[in-house]
């Protein structure tokens, strides 16, 4: 599989990419929406945007009590697939429904700790990420 890479010719604090989230416990199962993601190492686990989970009518799973910027509160988590934008697969993958209006998705921890990422800044921000995991890449 190949490497998704990014470049951001300017820099760039936020790091972002389309994913393609399809519903799985849903009213529609199978459709799927291409979300504006950003790759958030702070969280822990990935989300979806309570208008992306309306879109794809998905029904949660479950509640969950996370811990946030805002403090603890309870959120609604729903099963989907993943799909990156280099056409790997994250099947059966559990999201938390955020009230987020900046993007469609977050992809945290949980998703990251899947592959190898590198972020370098120079002379521009590129951004790669593979998955699976391979040998450890070294800066030495």
């Amino acid at each position: 599989m190949k490497p998704i890479v990014k470049r951001f010719p300017k820099g760039t604090l936020v790091i972002r990419t389309e994913l393609t989230v399809t519903s799985i416990a849903s009213s529609r199962p199978g459709e799927k929406v291409v979300c504006d993601a950003v790759w958030d190492t702070g969280a822990n686990a990935s989300a979806i945007s309570l208008g992306t989970a309306r879109k794809l009518g998905l029904a949660p799973v479950q509640t969950a009590f996370f811990s946030t910027a805002n403090g603890r509160c309870e959120m609604p988590v729903y099963m989907v697939d993943m799909i990156l934008p280099n056409g790997y697969e994250i099947k059966d993958i559990m999201v938390s429904g955020l009230d987020i209006q900046v993007c469609d998705a977050l992809i945290g921890m949980d998703v990251m700790t899947r592959g190898d990422m590198l972020i370098t800044n120079t002379p521009c921000t590129r951004f790669e990420f593979r998955i699976p995991s391979k040998e450890v890449p070294s800066l030495t």
